[in-house]
């Protein structure tokens, strides 16, 4: 086991610094791009509200047809920039993931009352759950065995509790149903309109 103040320590200390800065950096990216996804489908959806109520305020079918076509183009458009935003922010996940598996495995060389980073993420990983998991997971990183990447992988994978995941996995589809709601609706006002139209 090292001794705290060693060469070596202070280089293990100094790479886990650098490593925790990098994840760091990405977490923030991560952060802004689930913050622009939420702020570009807001937008979307509000211009799609918009016009809604335009279209409901017209009677005559040309006009309203025209902001139909413009609600179902507005419509594609939030489910091409939802698509592609997923996309963007799933791979910034995954860096950041990879950036926090080379830190564990790094601390993984100190002494084990120096991995903070390795604690910080059991006790997040483990939340709620039981006593034998808790423990098992604490023998595997903070004791002193060589772990390596798929060990690592353990603490930052998918379903570590955290509220992202709730919005990543159930945001696009509750932006979809309402979308699919502002369609349905207008269609349906249309086919009125168009009804009345040859009556």
């Amino acid at each position: 086991m090292m001794r705290r103040g060693t060469a070596a320590n202070e280089e293990i200390v100094n790479r886990a610094n650098y490593l925790l800065d990098g994840a760091a950096m990405h977490d923030a990216r991560l952060q802004g791009l689930r913050t622009l996804h939420v702020v570009l489908q807001a937008a979307l959806l509000l211009t799609g509200l918009a016009v809604v109520i335009v279209l409901f305020l017209l009677s005559e079918v040309v006009k309203s047809g025209l902001a139909l076509g413009l609600l179902i183009l507005l419509s594609q458009m939030q489910q091409r920039v939802g698509q592609r935003m997923r996309q963007l922010i799933l791979a910034s996940a995954e860096d950041v993931n990879t950036w926090q598996q080379k830190l564990i495995c790094l601390e993984n060389e100190l002494p084990e009352n120096q991995r903070y980073f390795t604690e910080f993420k059991i006790e997040q990983k483990t939340r709620g759950a039981d006593a034998t998991y808790v423990e098992n997971l604490r023998q595997t990183f903070l004791q002193q065995r060589q772990i390596d990447m798929q060990d690592a992988y353990r603490l930052v994978e998918r379903g570590s509790g955290h509220f992202h995941w709730m919005l990543e996995d159930e945001m696009p589809g509750w932006f979809n149903n309402l979308w699919l709601v502002l369609v349905l609706v207008s269609i349906a006002y249309e086919v009125f309109l168009l009804a009345h139209a040859l009556i």
